[in-house]
C-alpha cells in the first residue's frame, strides 16, 4: 500500500474540501489532501484535486504557494509508484518529512526523527528552567517542569509512542535531568535516580503514554473522541508481525485495554 500525502497553506480554507475526490483534513490555514495510490490512475486523480484545489483559490482570489506545498510518499515498497506531481505550473518538491500539528511524520513512519527534535526543544526548555528557577524552591522548579516541560514531552504520544528501548531511554534521559535539577542532586551514585523520581512522584514516562493511550481509546469507546478506524482492508504489510502495524496505536491500545481488570472496565461502561 502507498499513500501520497500533499501539504498545503492556503490562507482561508472553508469549502475545499467539496473540491476533492481525495481525502482532505484542514485545521486553522493548513489543508493536506492524501489518498492511497494502488496504480497510475490513483496519481492521475490526485493530480486532478490538486488542480480542482488550485481552481478553488483562483475563484475565492487566493492561490496555493508552491515553496509551503509538498507531497510526500508514505510505502515500504522496494518500487513505489512515483509521479511527478504540479501546482499551477511548478513542480511540487518531493520530501521524505512533513511535520503536521507539530508531529514529524517520516516516509516510512519511523518516529526517531520527531523524538530527537522533540528531546531537543525539552533540553533547551530545561536549559531555560535551570537558568531562571535556580534559586526557587523545590515545588516551583516542580511545577515548571510540570507546566512547561513534560507537556512537550507527551504532545501527541499516542501516534508516535516507540517501542525501541533505544528511544524510550532517550525521552526517559531528559525527565531524569530535570529531576536532578528540581531537587537540586547531581550525585552519580547507584539506586540515587530511583530515590528522586519516587521522592518527587515522577512516573517513568512510558508509563505515562501507556495510560494517555488508554484514556484517548476509552473515550473513543465511549463517543468522547474520534480516533482511527481499523483498516478495511488487511495486506501483508498490515499485519500484525510487522512492526509499524503491530506498535501502532490501534493494536497497543487494545493490548493494553484487555489487560486492564474487568472491574475497571466495568465501572467505565456503569
Amino acid at each position: 500500500m502507498q499513500n501520497e500525502i500533499l501539504k498545503a497553506s492556503p490562507a482561508y480554507i472553508h469549502d475545499i474540501v467539496c473540491t476533492a475526490s481525495s481525502d482532505v483534513r484542514l485545521f486553522a490555514d493548513d489543508c493536506v489532501c492524501y489518498r492511497v495510490i494502488d496504480t497510475t490512475d490513483d496519481c492521475h486523480r490526485l493530480q486532478s484535486d490538486i488542480n480542482n484545489m488550485g481552481q478553488w483559490a483562483d475563484r475565492w482570489g487566493m492561490r496555493f504557494q508552491p515553496a509551503n506545498c509538498n507531497i510526500m510518499s508514505i510505502s515500504r515498497k522496494r518500487k513505489p509508484i512515483t509521479f511527478n506531481y504540479t501546482s499551477g505550473n511548478s513542480d511540487l518538491t518531493r520530501v521524505d518529512c512533513i511535520k503536521y500539528l507539530g508531529v514529524n511524520i517520516t516516509h516510512d513512519l519511523n518516529w526517531g526523527k520527531h523524538i530527537q527534535g522533540m528531546c531537543n526543544k525539552g533540553s533547551i526548555i530545561l536549559g531555560i528552567l535551570c537558568g531562571n528557577l535556580s534559586f526557587c524552591p523545590t515545588e516551583v522548579r516542580l511545577a515548571a517542569y510540570e507546566g512547561l516541560l513534560r507537556p512537550v514531552l507527551e504532545y501527541a504520544s499516542a501516534v508516535w509512542d516507540p517501542h525501541q528501548i533505544f528511544l524510550q531511554d532517550k525521552i526517559e534521559a531528559v525527565q531524569k535531568r530535570a529531576a536532578k535539577f528540581i531537587a537540586s542532586n547531581y550525585t552519580y551514585e547507584p539506586g540515587v535516580m530511583t530515590s528522586l523520581l519516587e521522592d518527587l512522584d515522577l512516573r517513568p514516562l512510558v508509563d505515562c503514554r501507556r495510560h494517555n493511550r488508554i484514556v484517548l481509546f476509552a473515550k473513543g469507546i465511549y463517543g468522547q473522541a474520534i480516533f482511527l478506524q481499523p483498516p478495511i482492508r488487511r495486506t501483508r504489510h498490515m499485519h500484525e508481525k510487522h512492526r509499524s502495524y503491530k506498535y501502532s496505536f490501534m493494536p497497543c491500545a487494545i493490548r493494553d485495554w484487555n489487560a486492564l481488570p474487568a472491574d475497571t472496565i466495568c465501572k467505565g461502561f456503569c
